[in-house]
């Protein structure tokens, strides 16, 4: 596990033979049946609390509007 967090610092997570990736729009994840007492750890933008599933994962119809510093001459941002 450490040497994942290492990866995922440095970018290279991809590319760990330990980590699968798969697309979905809709995801419903039902812990096992000794978490559904206590619930489940989860974190949402830093924030740690438990909670009890199933839990349910959809991704936004719209895209996420962002707002970025302007680039410098450069093409860098500022």
């Amino acid at each position: 596990m450490l040497w994942l967090a290492v990866r995922g610092a440095l970018g290279q997570l991809g590319a760990a033979d330990n980590v699968r990736d798969f697309s979905f729009s809709r995801l419903t994840v039902r812990p096992k049946r000794d978490a559904t007492s206590r619930g489940v750890k989860v974190a949402t933008d830093g924030e740690i609390c438990w909670m009890r599933g199933p839990l349910q994962f959809s991704v936004a119809p719209q895209s996420l509007m962002l707002i970025v510093p302007a680039a410098a001459p450069d093409g860098l941002p500022q």
